[in-house]
């Protein structure tokens, strides 16, 4: 049995995809690597999301109850720390939004990428995956405010950019 292993930066639909390759995946051993960099890096078959770093750390700080400056550049700094090494290596790269709304294709690209013995996915109902979780409107305005003022978010954003369009 062919394996991958996964992992991700917080917030970047870890959960999301390994509920779907848990189901996606029925031949494949899925190794979930969290947020260990290093697990990706050194092993084969190896398969990441991200996330628009905006989103990712909105929902690290909601998810944390951390709303300060120095927390926002910190896991900006994390983010892109992660996925410089990401981009160095031969990790596959789904953008987040892809994975929403489109898995059956992202997953078909892991198997062809990987040459996964596994059948053309067919499509899937995220809803059941996803849930209805809906906090948008509890999170206060100047979060996002602290988020773009980031010195370093313009080239945490250039690294989102050039990684979704391998």
């Amino acid at each position: 049995m062919e394996t991958i292993n996964f992992g991700s930066f917080p917030r970047s639909g870890n959960h999301f995809f390994v509920a779907l390759a848990n189901k996606l995946l029925v031949n494949t051993n899925i190794v979930w690597h969290q947020h260990k960099i290093f697990y990706l890096l050194k092993e084969k078959n190896s398969v990441t999301t991200i996330r628009n770093p905006i989103d990712a750390v909105h929902s690290l700080c909601f998810r944390t109850g951390e709303m300060g400056q120095d927390f926002i550049d910190n896991s900006l700094n994390w983010y892109k720390l992660y996925y410089k090494e990401i981009n160095k290596h031969n990790v596959f790269v789904i953008p987040f939004s892809k994975l929403i709304d489109n898995p059956s294709i992202c997953f078909d690209n892991i198997c062809k990428k990987y040459e996964l013995n596994e059948n053309k996915m067919s499509s899937i109902d995220v809803s059941q995956i996803l849930g209805k979780e809906n906090v948008e409107n509890t999170i206060p305005k100047s979060l996002i405010e602290n988020i773009l003022k980031s010195k370093i978010l313009y080239d945490v954003s250039s690294l989102f950019n050039e990684l979704c369009n391998q």
